[in-house]
Order: C-alpha cells, then structure tokens, then sequence
C-alpha cells in the first residue's frame, strides 16, 4: 500500500509487505464493530411514544423479540455475529502475516505466531504503560521522544474526504518515517547542534538532520557547487515536526536505529518492550485506554478474545464478561475525567427518579447516598491526579443529581456492551456446536448463570445507567474508590489509568512538550516544570543585583507615547 513496492525501494524503507494495510483495515473493523452496537442501541432509546393522550420517551430493546430461544439465530444478532467472527479471522491474518513477513527466521522455521495485538491490548487494559516506572534504559529514551509522534498522529477513523489531503499527507509521511527509522545527519562533518530547551510555543525547531529544512540544505550545497540539482531527488520523508520539538525540548535526540521491526523483540519486557516501529506509525494501539473512543475498543477487544479458536485452553463467556466488567469501570473514568462528560442535571427528591421502586433490583436512599458519595470522591480523585485536565468539573450538583447525571452518561455505552456480549457469546456456541472438544460441563453451567441475565429482554428496558451497570456485574464507585496496596485493586487500576493519560496528555500537539523522569519523586514530570524551576533559579540568581533608576527623559518618552 502506502509503504510498499518501488517507494519502499526509492527511500530505502524495509520491506514489510501488507502489514500496515492489515493494521488499518483491523482498525476499521474495529470501528465498524462497535458502532455498529452502538447505533443499534441509539435506535431504540429515546423512542417517543404516546400513550392515552401522554407523551413519553421509552427505551426499549432494539432486538425485538430477543429471548432466549432465539438466542443463535435473531436476525439482527447474526449481523453482528458475522462482523465480529469476520473481525476476529482478520486479527487472525494480521498475526500471521507480522510474524511472517517481519519475524525472526527462527520463529519463521517454527511456524509460531506472536499474539502482539493482543499483548498490546492487554497493556492498555491493565494500565501497563513506560511512564509508570524508570529503568534508565536506553529503551526509555526512545518512548519519550516517539510517544509525541504517538500523540500527534492521526489514528481516528473518518469517512472519505473528510480529512484534508494535505493532513493526509503529513500522516503518511510521519507513518514512512516511523518504518525507516531516524535518519543521520545530511553533513557528517558538520559540528552538532547543541539542543537547547524551547520554551517558545512559536519558534521552529532547529536541528541539522531529518528535518523539514533538510530541502534548502541540499539546494544550497548544490547551488554552492554550481550545478543544477537533479530532476527527480528522492529523498525520505523529513523528521515529523513532533519529534523535532520533543528532542529539542528534551534536550536530546533520538537514535537512527530506534525500535524494532520485529514483533517477538518488542514484547521483550512488556511495557517497557523496544517500540515495535509499524505499531508506531499506526499509533493507536499504544494510545492509553482513557483516550480511546471505547466502542472501538471494545470491538478490538471483544474480535481479539474471538480470535484463534483452536487455542487452549479456549475463551469462555467469563472472560468476555470480565472484560466487559473492565471497559465499563474504564467508562466511568472517562466520564469523569474529560470536560464535560456527562451533562449536569438538578434533580429533586420529589422527581420521578426510579422508574423501578417496584422491583426488587431498585436502590433504597441509603444505599443511593452511598454511591453518589464515591462518585464524589472519585471525581476528586480524577481532579488531583489529572492536575487540572478535568478542572471544568465543578458542579454544584447534590449526590442523587450526581448520580443520576452519572447514570444517564453510562446508560448507551452499557446497552452497547450488552449487545456485544450477546453476539459474542453466540460466536463460542456455533464454535462449540462445530468441535468435538467442547468446553467443560463446570464451565459450561458457570458461563450460563452469568449470562442468564443478559438474554432476558428486561434488561435493555432499564433506562438507569447505574442500574444496568450493577445488572452486568461491573463494580460500584464505592467498590472502585476503595484505597489498597494492592496492585490488583480497582483502585489501583484506575490510578494507572489517569496516570498515563497525564503523561499522554503532556505530549499532546506538536508544542513539544513532553516527560523526564524526577528522581526526588521517582516518577514522570512534564518537562515544562523541569525546565521553569531551573529557569526560576537562574533568573533569580542572575538578577539579584540588578538595579533600574528612572530618569526624567525615560519619564518624558513615556508621557509623549501616551
């Protein structure tokens, strides 16, 4: 595609076959998959109906007449089923051909695969990212200066023609550049350029190499010579403007041979693995899991666990549970850590606020106080740690208007999962009815009780989104806001969430921004506050002594300006 055939031979790029192809259709699956729950469960929330004379808004389930005798073969289950069975056979095509075309003769004679989507995925799930710890590695080097092009590349998905072609361009550009790596200096016996802090937001990065001067550089040496330059100069696309300005910021610059292209060295460490350089250049499966569109991400998710159905042992409804358990709580976050996440509404005690006192899943006051409350204490808790990104958060709602807010931001994505987990536990039936194997009897009765509930047609009239969050067994604020030391906690998973999501944040844009590690609090800083706090010490220092009088023509210049 893009890097492939006679470009990848005029600018010297490795040969990497359909792999970033695959990489982007796997995305656009992604997107299609999740969407496409999503606009089926828009379809039937909100829906107007009057009745005797009374207009209301129902939600209502947009499979109608879904029960569980039709669990296999509801029409518009079998839509979906087909994308993410499709979607999962793609993941399947992805692995193979990484491994294929980029992995080691060794792994290649084998003929073994590397699950490294999948690694990656569970990564960004677990909050498993290089700005949580230092190793003083050479690898951590590289991720703080590549993690800016990560933050600037666009890796969304948009219908055609609606990005600007000359955008498009620069991505494509930034893309070539990820795959060939950093390229040396264009005059190697030019001196080097000392790299000095930018603390202008409007001064181009001046550094002889890669960079987008490197044109008028060539054009004056050829010039000086005497010579027309040739015709048709091939020359490999320039450094990306990001990365410029984080190695000028940071004060160093990264290494011709950054990363990998072989997918078995970089999950070598985990998190702190060599950036693998075509994931790089797709940028989006090293994205922290906050600032995903979480439809798409629950599509990858959901067509990845789907994946390679003859692995053993083989994927049960418990995990895909669990992981729906994990996007919800990641949902939450979300909602209260982004400007205006969810929409603030005044509700009254003497509102219509259940819609379900009847039943027996309803909350008593007390226990909607509780909740409310460590929404309240979570929000803090995204506050403090985002260091004014969710600072807009300052509502002046009480605890059950809170929670309703809450509930009513929470309700589409949760009818979305449901229908994902109905459609995913279809796919491991037809796969069990195919093999011998089947799964285990215990196994077997245990993913029937938990998805007993998600087959019952009531649970997509709840239009409470706390409600349905409790139904599908994700915890509860008062659960997740519960301080441990324990890394398995929620808490502390939800601590690493907002974590990376600063740091990923701080390289945001092409001002250069970025991280350096702090060893008095043995943790990532913005290099910004590095840099002021030495800037504060030497101005003060330098003008110390410095005295200023005023003298009548200063006085008289002024009075005649005015």
């Amino acid at each position: 595609d893009d890097l492939e055939g006679d470009s990848a031979d005029r600018f010297s790029v490795p040969h990497i076959g359909s792999v970033m192809r695959l990489m982007r259709q796997e995305l656009v699956a992604w997107a299609a998959v999740g969407h496409s729950a999503a606009a089926a469960e828009a379809s039937a929330r909100g829906v107007r109906q009057v009745l005797f004379g009374e207009v209301t808004y129902s939600v209502t389930d947009p499979w109608a007449d879904y029960a569980a005798s039709c669990k296999d073969s509801h029409p518009m289950l079998l839509e979906i089923r087909r994308s993410l069975a499709a979607t999962a056979s793609l993941t399947d095509a992805v692995t193979y051909e990484m491994t294929n075309q980029l992995g080691s003769d060794d792994t290649k004679t084998r003929r073994e695969s590397v699950c490294f989507i999948g690694s990656l995925l569970s990564d960004i799930l677990e909050g498993r990212n290089w700005m949580l710890k230092s190793t003083n590695s050479k690898v951590d080097s590289q991720w703080k200066i590549v993690t800016a092009l990560i933050a600037a590349m666009m890796c969304h998905v948009s219908k055609e023609d609606t990005v600007a072609p000359r955008v498009e361009a620069r991505s494509v550009a930034a893309a070539m550049w990820a795959i060939n790596g950093s390229q040396e200096n264009i005059k190697p016996d030019a001196p080097e350029t000392s790299m000095d802090l930018d603390s202008s937001t409007g001064v181009e990065a001046e550094i002889s190499g890669n960079d987008g001067s490197r044109g008028n550089e060539l054009s004056q040496n050829v010039d000086k010579t005497g010579s027309n330059p040739p015709p048709n100069l091939d020359l490999p696309p320039p450094k990306p403007l990001s990365i410029s300005r984080v190695e000028r910021n940071l004060a160093t610059e990264l290494e011709p041979d950054w990363g990998t292209l072989d997918p078995t060295k970089a999950d070598v460490g985990g998190p702190s693995g060599v950036p693998f350089r075509p994931a790089v250049a797709n940028a989006f499966l090293y994205v922290p899991l906050l600032a995903w569109d979480l439809n798409t991400l629950a599509g990858g998710l959901f067509s990845c666990l789907l994946s390679n159905p003859n692995s053993d042992p083989c994927i049960s409804c418990n995990e895909l549970l669990h992981s729906a358990k994990v996007l919800l709580v990641a949902r939450l976050v979300q909602v209260l850590s982004t400007p205006n996440g969810y929409l603030p509404t005044s509700y009254s005690h003497d509102d219509d606020f259940d819609d379900f006192d009847d039943e027996k899943k309803s909350w008593d006051q007390d226990k909607k106080t509780n909740e409310a409350a460590a929404i309240n204490r979570l929000l803090a808790t995204c506050k403090e740690c985002l260091a004014g990104q969710a600072a807009t958060h300052n509502h002046v709602l009480d605890d059950v208007s809170l929670l309703h807010s809450v509930g009513n931001a929470l309700l589409p994505y949760c009818r979305s999962l449901v229908l994902l987990l109905r459609a995913s536990a279809s796919v491991l039936r037809q796969r069990q009815r195919r093999t011998a194997s089947g799964i285990s009897s215990d196994k077997g009765k245990s993913d029937e009780c938990n998805f007993a509930l998600l087959e019952d047609c009531k649970i997509m009239t709840i239009d409470d989104g706390m409600l349905l969050f409790e139904a599908i067994g994700a915890p509860l604020p008062s659960n997740i806001i519960q301080e441990t030391t324990s890394d398995k906690s929620w808490f502390s998973l939800v601590t690493r969430w907002l974590k990376t999501l600063k740091g990923f944040n701080t390289y945001h844009g092409t001002r250069g921004g970025g991280l350096v590690f702090d060893t008095s609090s043995s943790s990532w800083v913005p290099a910004k506050e590095v840099y002021l706090g030495m800037l504060s010490e030497t101005t003060s220092s330098s003008f110390s002594n410095l005295h200023v009088e005023s003298s009548a023509a200063a006085v008289e210049v002024a009075r005649v300006s005015d």
